[in-house]
């Protein structure tokens, strides 16, 4: 017998669900706390700022109404293991890129790869839930943008700070591999009763 009964295996999914939107929201406030060290690393100035900041934004609004279909289409548990993979793997290339260009490439990956989240999630919480418990458990995966937000600036300032700003991608990246790896192994489509 399995120890991830159906109801204890919904729950460890809601759980890895809640990390990845945390850490999902933890990514996207890198470069605004690291404001006046990024701009300095790169020799940007505030328009330069701006375009790192658009690179972001136009990529993930681009990408908001494709990720619903792609997991239409493909499944929530492979484009949240896709989404989850994607955007850490973005963090983690930004801590190791040296010049401007590639950094805006991994931004803008980061921006590709986040909204892929939010519809798996739905479809999740739909499938995974009954009516009784789905907006209980819409609601507990959601606040982990809060905390996500809530936690980055001191975080990141502790990694930056304590190491360099290198590390303050680079730790989220390797968490958010991590997290997906048990997304992975723990997730499974619910049995049909």
């Amino acid at each position: 017998m399995s120890l991830l009964t159906p109801h204890r295996r919904r729950w460890a999914i809601l759980a890895l669900i809640f990390c990845a939107i945390v850490l999902n929201y933890f990514d996207r406030q890198i470069v605004s706390i690291l404001k006046p060290t990024l701009k300095g690393e790169f020799h940007l100035d505030d328009s330069g700022y701006a375009v790192l900041v658009n690179i972001f934004s136009v990529c993930y609004a681009g990408m908001y109404p494709v990720a619903g279909w792609l997991v239409d289409r493909f499944g929530a548990r492979s484009i949240m293991l896709i989404g989850m993979a994607a955007w850490s793997s973005a963090c983690l290339g930004a801590g190791f890129t040296r010049i401007f260009a590639a950094f805006g490439f991994f931004r803008g990956m980061l921006g590709l790869a986040e909204p892929l989240a939010f519809p798996a999630q739905l479809r999740v919480v739909t499938i995974w839930f009954p009516g009784t418990l789905r907006a209980t458990a819409n609601s507990l995966s959601v606040a982990g943008s809060s905390i996500g937000a809530i936690i980055a600036p001191p975080l990141v300032a502790c990694l930056a700070i304590n190491f360099n700003w290198h590390m303050a991608f680079i730790v989220p990246g390797l968490v958010g591999l991590s997290l997906a790896v048990l997304w992975w192994a723990i997730y499974r489509d619910p049995p049909p009763e």
